[in-house]
């Protein structure tokens, strides 16, 4: 085993700077799962949208009952009836959300008028639905009132209004099954492994064939009385070993930093997480071996270590998530076995019962990653063999020793 001992020394040589890389990319990934759920809580929370009112109706029991209920459930904003003063609250998102209650609002509102509330909002906000739909809540509790109890003055209908929309509904929260859910946090680092395993194992790679791959070491290799099926085999065996030992190395990380959030979650779940990131592992390593054919410096492995692992990422839902990626760019992202990956990734996160019918999908997904994984090595060994009968075989290859 000359070969693979000469690979593990090759591998220790610049094991520094593959340990950099290592650090660098775990901390960002702890920093990006922060960031998507930092804001996560265990129980439902009322959301308080920003919103200014501009009354240029009379004041009268209605509106400003109006006016008192928003305020209580929302954060109000006074503002000036000024067309600058609030398109600047609106650009600098001061409010999501300004209502206008227009002169003889009150009027129409009881004699089934025409005139109506009037808004501007924050294009595509949810909290301007959350305050329409507030609003619309008060008026139509208020509409009701009025046109039903003839009998009752106005101050009172206001009061009966404000009783009826004060009542608050008990939510618990319960588990159906044996396991609590998966951590979404243990979940978004999985799905950054998609990033991180292909820059690793590209690096980690080409670092070995890089040497391989010298003129002068080559035609030493095929003068050697060693077999060149049993030198590949041993390059096969190393890097490998190389790509196993990232890939354990990131499963432990990811207990030791996570743990404690799994409690009650299914071990079941958890495991196909670890085989659906073994089998990207495999994918990886066949992207890493066929980069290694073509990287001749270290200045190139760099570059593309990064390039690759950036645009896999960013096409196949590793770094913006698939429902943010319009569907052109999906449907395009169909072609990379990163999609494959964080499609498994999400189906597996989202069980809730272990029959075939359940786990098809995800099963499925690994097969297609193992077939891009297959289509790629086989890639590979054509290019490397017409590549070894060439001259190209031949082509100065730059290491740190040569």
């Amino acid at each position: 085993m000359k070969v693979f001992s000469a690979c593990l020394k090759i591998t220790k040589r610049r094991a520094t700077s593959i340990i950099i890389y290592l650090v660098l990319f775990l901390a960002l990934s702890v920093l990006l799962t922060s960031i998507s759920y930092n804001n996560e809580t265990e129980q439902f929370n009322e959301t308080n949208a920003k919103i200014s009112i501009i009354n240029r109706d009379t004041d009268s029991l209605l509106i400003n009952g109006l006016i008192d209920y928003i305020k209580d459930h929302s954060e109000y904003i006074a503002l000036n009836d000024n067309k600058q003063v609030l398109q600047d609250a609106l650009f600098y998102h001061s409010v999501d959300y300004i209502l206008f209650i227009p002169d003889g609002f009150t009027d129409s509102f009881h004699n089934n008028g025409d005139i109506k509330l009037q808004k501007t909002i924050v294009p595509d906000s949810a909290k301007g639905y959350y305050a329409d739909n507030m609003i619309n809540q008060y008026l139509s509790t208020a509409k009701l009132y009025y046109d039903t109890s003839l009998n009752m003055d106005e101050q009172t209908i206001i009061k009966n209004i404000n009783n009826d929309l004060s009542y608050e509904t008990q939510v618990t929260k319960k588990i159906f099954g044996d396991s609590a859910p998966i951590d979404q946090n243990f979940l978004v680092y999985y799905r950054m492994m998609g990033y991180i395993l292909v820059v690793l194992i590209i690096l980690g790679t080409s670092t070995i064939m890089l040497v391989f791959n010298r003129p002068d070491l080559r035609m030493r290799n095929i003068c050697s009385p060693m077999k060149l099926r049993s030198i590949n085999f041993q390059l096969s065996l190393s890097t490998g070993t190389l790509a196993f030992i990232f890939y354990l190395f990131l499963v432990i990380f990811g207990f030791a930093f996570y743990g404690s959030k799994l409690a009650g979650a299914d071990i079941r779940i958890i495991l196909l997480l670890m085989l659906n990131m073994f089998v990207y592992t495999i994918v990886s390593l066949s992207i890493g071996f066929i980069c290694g054919i073509f990287i001749k410096g270290a200045n190139t492995q760099n570059a593309a270590a990064n390039f690759i692992s950036l645009f896999l990422s960013f096409l196949g839902g590793v770094l913006v998530p698939l429902e943010f990626i319009g569907s052109n760019v999906v449907a395009a992202a169909h072609f990379i076995p990163t999609y494959w990956y964080v499609s498994a990734l999400n189906k597996i996160g989202s069980l809730t019962n272990f029959t075939w019918q359940s786990l098809s999908p995800a099963f499925i997904d690994m097969l297609i990653q193992l077939g891009f994984a297959a289509a790629i090595f086989s890639v590979a060994l054509v290019v490397s063999r017409s590549r070894r009968q060439s001259n190209l075989s031949f082509y100065g290859n730059k290491t740190e020793i040569a």
